[in-house]
């Protein structure tokens, strides 16, 4: 969690991407791996489900770094981009969580 956090943080001083948008999508990253590891406190086993795990995080973080490497002008498109990644990582909490539940009741 902390080397995502170190890793990404710096995207929120590029000019053009909303800084608090990119701390947010940080956040619900460490919230996506506290939730995957917390069923392991519960007796489940350590949850990896959900649509952004962290190599697919990676990936899209990755890609949105070298598109602005090249030189692509940060804007609407980066906005909705990281909008997709918060909501995707909320989506990921709450998959975890619930599986993981289940996995304890059962």
């Amino acid at each position: 969690m902390a080397s995502d956090a170190l890793l990404y943080l710096p995207l929120a001083r590029v000019a053009g991407l909303e800084p608090h948008l990119v701390v947010a999508v940080v956040a619900a990253a460490a919230l996506t791996e506290l939730a995957g590891v917390v069923a392991l406190t519960l007796g489940a086993s350590r949850r990896y489900d959900g649509p952004l795990g962290k190599s697919d995080r990676a990936f899209a973080f990755g890609l949105l770094a070298l598109l602005l490497g090249l030189g692509v002008e940060p804007g609407g498109w980066s906005t909705v981009v990281l909008a997709l990644l918060l909501a995707l990582s909320l989506a990921t909490v709450a998959q975890r969580v619930a599986r993981g539940l289940a996995e304890v009741e059962r």
